[in-house]
């Protein structure tokens, strides 16, 4: 009469013992640290980075820096890791970034997969990052961080086109520069413009398209006005920017010094 019961506990204690196991398969597949996602030609695979400074790194490849840009590391067979669906991983406390590597590492994810990648390391020389989740402010995509300008480097390079401007205008008052040579900076300083780094979708990425609209480039040799600081819509449009510039870097003094009605027609 006391075996039911004791059945009935042993079931259930068999049934947390695979609820448990379940679990620690299920964490010990899950990586603590930011996991960065390479594309090969049309494949992808997944690394943990296991430091601080492998996660600088891959940042620095996901901006564009020219770092050291091949992911080496030993496989980990049977064991996908972050790396599902393929059966294996990198072990994160062997990867590293190297410039060069030996060619019988390099190959495609699927070569691993399968085995035709022999070397127990796997160093693909064509790798992309592509994405860095597991961030603390969230993942970060190649296509969102190249699209991510900061602001003073768009005021910075504003400011050296209301340079040009300014010193090419004051030198013409002072009969130092010929009209040829004036029309000819006012084009570069268009030219200069037209490649103003600026994040889209941001009330300065619109002021800096409107200063652009009054002075379109034209290729060097072309034919054409340029910057024209006489023009009042264009100092209007400087004036904006200014502004724009004022309020994404919390400042009050950016670019004022092109920004004047003096700069215009005196």
């Amino acid at each position: 009469m006391n075996i039911t019961p004791r059945v009935a506990i042993l079931g259930a204690a068999i049934v947390v013992v695979a609820g448990v196991a379940a679990v620690l398969i299920a964490t010990s597949n899950t990586p603590r640290n930011p996991v960065a996602t390479f594309q090969v030609v049309d494949e992808t695979y997944k690394i943990e980075l296991a430091t601080t400074e492998l996660v600088a790194h891959a940042e620095a490849l996901l901006a564009g820096e020219n770092v050291a840009a091949i992911p080496n590391g030993i496989v980990v067979r049977n064991d996908p890791g972050p790396n599902a669906p393929w059966s294996w991983h990198i072990d994160p406390a062997t990867l590293h970034f190297a410039d060069m590597t030996i060619e019988v590492c390099d190959g495609l994810p699927s070569y691993v997969e399968d085995e035709i990648v022999t070397s127990d390391q796997y160093c693909p020389w064509s790798a992309q990052i592509i994405a860095i989740d597991g961030l603390p402010d969230g993942p970060v995509t190649a296509a969102a961080r190249a699209a991510v300008v900061p602001a003073e480097d768009t005021c910075t390079e504003l400011s050296d086109v209301g340079t040009l401007v300014n010193n090419w205008r004051f030198a013409q008052s002072q009969g130092r520069l010929i009209e040829n040579e004036y029309n000819g900076g006012m084009r570069l300083a268009a030219r200069m413009l037209a490649r103003v780094p600026v994040e889209p979708g941001t009330p300065l990425a619109d002021a800096v398209a409107d200063l652009q609209a009054l002075a379109p480039a034209t290729p060097p040799g072309g034919i054409g006005t340029g910057v024209d600081p006489e023009n009042v819509e264009w100092y209007a449009a400087f004036s904006a920017v200014a502004d724009a510039c004022n309020a994404a870097l919390g400042a009050t003094d950016v670019l004022d010094g092109f920004a004047t009605e003096g700069w215009v027609g005196g």
